[in-house]
């Protein structure tokens, strides 16, 4: 409209937690959920039906609504800002969402659609969970000076398993496509190296150091990767001990209605309290080996897997280079590969190759195609020229029957008992 417009905020936090979208192009389209308005705002050409998009985000939208007893917003807006090139972010707000997808204008295709999906309901999830549900440390938000918490396992881990479990047990993921996408945070975390040297309670703490980048290697760990598979575990514990009664989403409740709800923080100690109590199981194992320990999560994941008729299975990378020799590469410079990761105890970290190094060679060979690497003789030795900070160096390289960095994804089991069949369908929703 052409009249001026004027907008005013109770205060400064709700000022800064307000954004707005201006542009000459803007669509629009809204649907109803209990009591509550939910409005698509979308900016950029796309090939999006948002027809569709109501419907499917209809049945996550219901289903966090009733996880959590009602809706603390009467409108909430999901603001997309579709782009031509490459981009995936999501920021959460009191009563609106500001997510940035692209490329969107190509064809639509379903791994697009399954990320508009995924960060839309991880982001409404944060309505509650984060937004409103509050560490002691966050509230009231310190505009002035870094706001650290180690708390990410919960505000950003919890989001990112439930953001992903509402989609398949309210029907909108079906097992396959949840399964991809949990392989994803599961190959994150075993083929991270700073698994082994930094836990997620500390790398919370860090995030307001180096924020989402590398960092230093082999020293970080994610609050989103560990902390959904955390609340994985966690969930699928509850589900066990209690035979299907409770789960995670009763335990957020749970912690929602003690504080989130009466304007009050909570602390770690806080929230074990509430899987605890919806649970009747003791959560200090969890909370000392996986959370502020860097325990193997691999016994941790199989012991919850296996009453709900889950496994996860094991095979090489794909990549045979990166499979024998421990070693990713990145883009080729300047006809030179950078080393981007090398897995701790492989060829590749024994003969003292460094991440930021480039390899220039492989057995003389300067041309490294991906069928190259795939067609060495990897029982016998490799000679890699490899420079590091501007010096060439030749090192040897003697590969074994152990592979790295190889892929992990969720499975079930073939065979299932009448208790795993039930305890899987309460956990997947196929009622």
């Amino acid at each position: 409209e052409k009249t001026k417009k004027a907008f005013v905020a109770k205060n400064v936090h709700e000022l800064m937690d307000s954004p707005f979208m201006a542009s000459a192009s803007l669509e629009h389209h809204s649907f109803n959920v209990e009591k509550t308005t939910f409005h698509i705002w979308v900016n950029g050409k796309h090939s999006l039906d948002l027809t569709k998009i109501e419907a499917d985000f209809i049945p996550f939208c219901n289903a966090q609504i009733r996880d959590f007893n009602g809706f603390p917003q009467d409108d909430y807006l999901f603001m997309f800002h579709f782009l031509a090139q490459p981009s995936y972010h999501g920021v959460e707000h009191e009563k609106c969402t500001v997510i940035t997808l692209g490329p969107a204008e190509k064809p639509l295709t379903s791994a697009f659609y399954e990320e508009l999906l995924g960060v839309s309901s991880h982001e409404l999830y944060h309505t509650w969970n984060v937004k409103a549900l509050r560490p002691n440390d966050m509230l009231p938000y310190d505009y002035k000076k870094e706001n650290y918490s180690e708390l990410g396992y919960v505000y950003e881990g919890v989001t990112t398993y439930m953001g992903d479990w509402y989609l398949l047990n309210s029907g909108v993921f079906n097992f396959q496509t949840y399964a991809k996408h949990l392989g994803s945070y599961l190959n994150r975390h075993f083929q991270n190296q700073g698994r082994f040297n930094y836990s997620v309670a500390e790398s919370s703490f860090d995030t307001w150091l180096d924020g989402y980048i590398a960092g230093a290697p082999g020293r970080k760990t994610s609050i989103y990767t560990e902390g959904c598979l955390v609340a994985f575990i966690s969930d699928l514990m509850i589900l066990t001990a209690t035979n299907g009664r409770e789960n995670l989403a009763s335990a957020m409740l749970k912690l929602w209605t003690n504080f989130g709800a009466k304007g009050k923080g909570y602390s770690s100690h806080d929230y074990f309290h509430c899987l605890e109590a919806v649970s009747k199981l003791s959560f200090s194992e969890i909370r000392a080996q996986l959370v502020y320990g860097i325990s193997d999560f691999k016994p941790f994941l199989d012991a919850a897997l296996e009453p709900v008729g889950m496994k996860l299975t094991d095979s090489p990378n794909s990549n045979k280079f990166t499979s024998k020799v421990g070693m990713k590469l990145g883009k080729m410079l300047s006809g030179e590969f950078k080393i981007i990761d090398i897995a701790e105890g492989s060829p590749a970290d024994t003969a003292g190759i460094h991440i930021g190094d480039t390899l220039t060679a492989i057995n003389e060979a300067t041309e490294l195609t991906s069928e190259y690497l795939t067609a060495i003789d990897y029982e016998d030795k490799l000679e890699l020229k490899v420079n590091h900070m501007g010096n060439i160096t030749l090192c040897i390289i003697v590969c074994s029957a152990i592979t790295f960095f190889d892929n992990v994804q969720l499975e079930q089991l073939v065979h299932r008992s009448k208790s795993q069949l039930n305890l899987f369908n309460q956990w997947s929703g196929d009622k």
